[in-house]
Formats: structure tokens, sequence, C-alpha cells
């Protein structure tokens, strides 16, 4: 299909392959700047809000302060004059708050159902709004607690907005710092100081300074005295970051001096609270000095945390006038470009396609057989150009008209001599032909005789290992035969050995005989004697009935006796019996083992002979497998020689196929090249 689309057309899809990435690239680019710029002007938007929630902090702080030296008593002719103040400044603040709360509500999130998502309904400045209008009336401790209720919903409100706006994830550090700054520092530091205000006070009021009031007061300063500390590092870090980031020199400029005062103040304040109450022994008789040092502290914090709000918002603006300028450029940069790279591409068109037009109109005038003396070529020096002045030469070098008739001529011969390489191809071809069947019947004997005398190798390894099993199988019944005779000269030693047992045990069993017969004695004799001491006992009468009780049991006794020894003596009988039975026994067995040791020595030496016959036949059989193994592999080198020789054949006739191929090409290629010759020689003769 690219054959068919011209040079411009594939130009042209180059150019845009190219050109999509470079888009794609260049729209993320300017995406990125896009965000950046968006990013920013939500921040300086945040700047804003914070702005009027500030003043608000402020004031209601003040208002606050105002409502415990009320509720402590602490008034003075000024009351009502800083009370109209404080008033009027609330409601300043309040409208400003709400007229900024009406036109950043979609930005900054703090619609009711926005803050309603993060459980923060309270902050809305609606609310806020309506707290302050309902605290009139109310006495001063309610009032207080109020204030204190509203302050802490105005201070997420300050904490959400900063999370909107984006100015907890600004990128920048020197925006970065001075935002925590806003946002952390300055309002935590005019809180404690109006809290610590307010501890000072209660204790003069109450004329009592416990360790309890001490501890709270000393906690309070302490970490009065640790957001002090942060605001500076905080700002000294912005300082050494502008240069990196926004370049806005006036930063440091326009704040350290104010820095420095507020720090002195807040400092001389802290000093003040930790001498009259921290480390004091009794409560101050007067806090006057001390709420005054509070008020000068929070005069000193309030401008400089209004001077680092207008700085953020201008280094913000420098931010966003920056990516704008960027973007800017990268949009006129690409236009420039694409507008370059079209004009370029349209020359360079120009250039190719021009060249190659004159190269094919001097090909078609060679077609129609008009054949130019010279090509205009121009000063062209790309390949293009380089074609044309080759086709130039070509015609100042080549004589075409005289060419044809060597043409035709080399035809000719080439026609004759692809006609003998045919002729000589084809005599090949039927000897190779001959020569592959030869070899293809050699093959199939030769695979035969590899297979038959493989069977024979294993047939020889089968009878080699028959020998060999029975070799072994012949030293093991050799060896069971010594064991055999070895067992039964053992079990002849133990038959011997049982049989002068049986013998002592045929002694042993006469004499328990004749002790029985002692015993049975014994029990006659005291059968009689109890016989006749129960006559003696019949004949005395009265007297000798005891006596005749021991005479009955004697004579029971001996009538036990007698049958135990008559027992006994049935059961010595047995014994007798069995020992000469088996006396008779160990005599035929012993008979017998002198028969099997005989048999067993005959059957060894049946055995050795058997062992020896064995040995010699596994030894030819060695032989005859050995042999077999060179013999399968002389045929197996023979069967190698035979494929490889098969194989050769094969490529030779292959070969052969190739040259008839390629005789056909050159038949083929010979009657055009005439045909060709021919056509130009009319051509030529027409002209």
């Amino acid at each position: 299909m690219l054959r068919r689309i011209k040079i411009w057309q594939k130009l042209a899809g180059i150019w845009l392959a190219v050109s999509i990435p470079l888009a794609v690239t260049t729209y993320f680019l300017l995406d990125e700047k896009s965000i950046k710029i968006e990013f920013a002007s939500r921040e300086i938007e945040g700047t804003q809000y914070l702005d009027a929630s500030r003043d608000l902090l402020v004031a209601l702080l003040r208002a606050r302060a105002l409502a415990v030296r009320e509720r402590t008593g602490r008034t003075d002719v000024s009351h009502a004059g800083d009370s109209a103040r404080t008033r009027s400044g609330v409601h300043r603040a309040m409208r400003r708050l709400l007229a900024i709360d009406s036109s950043l509500r979609s930005t900054m999130a703090t619609s009711r159902e926005d803050l309603a998502q993060r459980g923060r309904t309270e902050s809305l400045p609606a609310s806020i709004a309506e707290r302050w209008e309902r605290l009139a009336g109310l006495d001063a401790a309610e009032r207080e607690a109020r204030l204190v209720e509203m302050i802490a919903h105005l201070r997420t409100l300050i904490a959400h907005v900063g999370d909107s706006s984006k100015l907890i994830l600004d990128p920048d550090l020197d925006t970065y710092y001075v935002m925590d700054a806003i946002l952390l520092r300055e309002p935590e530091i005019v809180v404690l100081i109006h809290e610590v205000d307010d501890r000072v006070l209660r204790i003069a009021t109450n004329r009592s300074l416990t360790l309890d009031d001490r501890l709270a007061v000393a906690e309070l300063a302490a970490r009065l005295r640790e957001h002090g500390e942060g605001l500076r590092a905080d700002l000294d870090k912005a300082y050494a970051e502008v240069e990196r980031f926004s370049r806005h020199d006036a930063l440091e400029t326009a704040t350290n001096a104010r820095l420095a005062s507020a720090g002195e103040r807040l400092d001389a304040f802290l000093r003040m609270v930790d001498t009259q109450v921290v480390r004091a022994d009794a409560p101050p008789a007067d806090s006057s000095a001390i709420h005054r040092a509070a008020r000068a502290a929070i005069d000193g914090h309030v401008p400089l945390w209004a001077e680092l709000v207008r700085h953020e918002r201008t280094m913000l603006e420098i931010r966003r006038r920056g990516d704008e300028s960027r973007r800017a450029v990268a949009i006129g940069a690409v236009v420039v470009t694409t507008l370059l790279t079209l004009l370029l591409s349209a020359v360079l068109v120009r250039s190719i396609t021009g060249s190659i037009r004159k190269a094919a109109d001097v090909a078609e005038a060679i077609r129609a057989g008009r054949i130019p003396e010279a090509l205009d070529v121009g000063s062209n020096r790309d390949e293009a150009g380089m074609l044309l002045h080759s086709i130039d030469g070509m015609l100042s070098f080549l004589d075409l008209r005289t060419t044809m008739g060597t043409l035709q001529a080399a035809a000719d011969q080439l026609t004759q001599a692809v006609g003998n390489i045919e002729t000589q191809a084809s005599g090949q071809g039927e000897a190779v032909t001959r020569q592959a069947a030869a070899l293809q019947e050699t093959q199939v004997t030769a695979h035969e005789i590899k297979q038959t005398s493989l069977l024979a190798a294993e047939r020889a390894q089968e009878v080699l290992r028959m020998a060999e099993r029975a070799d072994d199988v012949s030293r093991a019944g050799e060896l069971a035969v010594e064991q055999s005779l070895t067992g039964l000269a053992e079990i002849r030693a133990q038959v011997d050995g049982i049989a002068e047992t049986i013998a002592d045990l045929s002694r042993r069993t006469a004499q328990i005989g004749e002790i029985t017969e002692t015993v049975k004695d014994l029990a006659d004799q005291s059968n009689m004697l109890a016989l006749n001491a129960a006559v003696e006992a019949v004949r005395s009468g009265e007297h000798g009935r005891g006596f005749g009780v021991v005479a009955r049991e004697i004579r029971a006794l001996a009538d036990q006796s007698i049958q135990a020894t008559t027992r006994v003596r049935a059961i010595l009988e047995d014994v007798a019996t069995a020992a000469r039975r088996a006396s008779q026994g160990t005599e035929q067995g012993r008979q017998r083992m002198e028969s099997g040791a005989q048999q067993a020595r005959a059957s060894g030496e049946h055995l050795r002979e058997l062992a020896t016959i064995t040995r010699e036949s596994s030894g030819w059989a060695r032989q005859i497998a050995a042999a077999v193994n060179q013999q399968n592999a002389g045929i197996g080198q023979i069967f190698t020689a035979v494929t490889d020789q098969t194989t050769m054949m094969n490529e030779t006739v292959q070969r052969l196929e190739s040259l008839r191929s390629a005789s056909a090409t050159l038949r083929d290629v010979s009657k055009q090249v005439a045909d060709v010759a021919e056509r130009y020689r009319r051509m030529f003769a027409k002209g």
C-alpha cells in the first residue's frame, strides 16, 4: 500500500507521526501549567478569606477580653468606649467575612453542605454571625462562654479554608513557611496571649496564687514561647528560600522589623508573667501592667500577621504570573515551531518531488523511444540531484542504438549455453537418480543389519547378566551349605546336651519316686496311729473327746497325703515316659542330622563344581558380549557412512533440481533479453 502513496503524502504522514506525540506532550505540559495557575489562584483566594477571618478573630478576642474584665469587675472609665469600639470592629469584620464568603463559598467549600460533610456546621460564617447577634442582653459570664465557642468555631473555619484552598499543600518553600506562620503560628500566639492575660486576671481577682495556677500559667507561657520561636524559625526559612522560588526580596525587608518588634513585645510580656506570677510567692496586686503588656504584644503581632498575609498573596501572584508567562511562551513556541515545520516540509517536498519528476520524465521518454541527448540537472546536490546526475551520465555514456545488436547476439549465445546446460544436467540427473536408488537399498539393508546387531548385543548382555547371576547364586549356595554344616554341628552339640539333660531328669524323677514312697509309708503309719488314737479316745469316754477330734484331723491329713503321693506318682510316671520318648526322639534326630550333614557335604561338593563351570561360562559370555559390541560399533559406522552418502546424494539431487530451475530461469531471461533487444531494434529502425 505504501507504494501507492506519493512522497509528499509519506512525508506528511511522518510529520503527523512526530507531531502527534509532540502535541500530546505539549498538551500535558500546558495542562500542568494550567493546574499550577489554578492552584495559585485558589491559594490567593484563600489568603483573601483568611485576611477577613483574621480581622474577625482579633475582634472576637478583644470582645472576650472585655467580657472577662467585666465579669471580674476590672472595668474602668474607658470600658464603655472600648466596648463600643470592639462591637463596631466585630460588626465590620463580620460583614467583610460574610461578603468574602458569599463570593468564595463554592471555591473554599464553606457552604452548609460542605461543612456538614466534615462535621463543621457550627463553623458556618452565618452561624457565627447569628451567635454574635444573640450575645446582646447576656451577662458577662455567659457572654464570655459564648465568645469562647465562637472563637473555637472561627479557628476551625480558618483551618478548613487553609485545607480547601490548598495553602497547606503549597509546593514552594518560601510561601509554605509564610503560610505556616499565617495559619498556625500567629492565630495560636494571639489566642495564647489572651488566655495568659485572662488567667492572670482571674488570679489577681481571686487574690490567690496556688501551685495549679502557677503550673497552668507556666504551661501557657511555654506554649506561647514555643510558637514565638517557631514563627521566627519559619520566617528565617522563608527568607532563605525566597531566592530560589518567588524572588520576592521585599518579604524580609517589610517583615523583619515587625517580626523583631513583635518578638521583643512578646518576650517582655513573658518576662513579666514569669516574674509576677510563675516565680512569685503571692498573686499580683494589680494585673493592669500585665494586661498592657499583653495588649502591646497583640498590637505587635496583629500588624505582622496582616503584613504576612499581604506578602503571601504577593508571592502567590508572582508565582501565578510566572506560570502564566511560561504557559504563553510554550504556546507561542509550539505555534511558531508548527508553522516553521509546515513551511520547511513544503520546501523539502517540492525539492524532492521536482528532481524525481525529471527522472520520471526521462524514463517515460526512453520507454516511448525518445532518448534525450542531455538532462537539465540544475544545482541540486541531494540524493534526488545525484540520481539526475547519474541518469545524465548514463545517457552520455551509453550508446543504446549500437548496444542493441550486441545485446541480441549475447541473448542468442545465452540461449544456446542454456540448452547445453540442460542437456548435461538431464544426463547427470539420471545417473544420480540411479545412484540414489542404489544407496537407498544399501541404507535399508544396513539398517536391517544394524537392528539385528543391536538385538544380538542385547541378547549377549542378557546372557552375560544371567551368567553373572548364576555365579552369584552358586557362590551364595556354597556359602549357605557351609553355614548349614556349621549349623548342623551346633544343633548336634545341642541335641547331645538335651539327651544328657533328659537322662539327668530321668534320674531325678526316680529319686522323687523314692521320696513319694517314703511319704506314702509315713501317711499309712499316720493313718494307723490316728485309727488307734480314735479307738483309745472312744475308750476314754468324755475325757478323750478332744483327743478324738485331733485323731480325726490327723487321719484326714494322712488320707490327703496318700492321695497326693498317688497323684505325684502318676505325674512322675508320665514324666518318665515323656523323658524316655524324648531320649528316643533325640537319638533319632542325631541319626537324621548325621545323614543330613553327609548329604550337605555332597551338595557342597556339587555346588563347588557348578560354581567353577558358571565362572568359566561367565568368562565366555563376556568375550561374546565384547565381540558383539565391537560388531555393533562397526555396523553403526557403516550405517552412518551410508546415511552420509545418502544425504550427500540428496543434496546432489537438490543441486541438480536447482540447476534445472536456474537453466529454466536463464532461458526465460535470455528470451526476455532477446525480446527487449528485438523491440529496441525495431524502435531504432523506425527512428
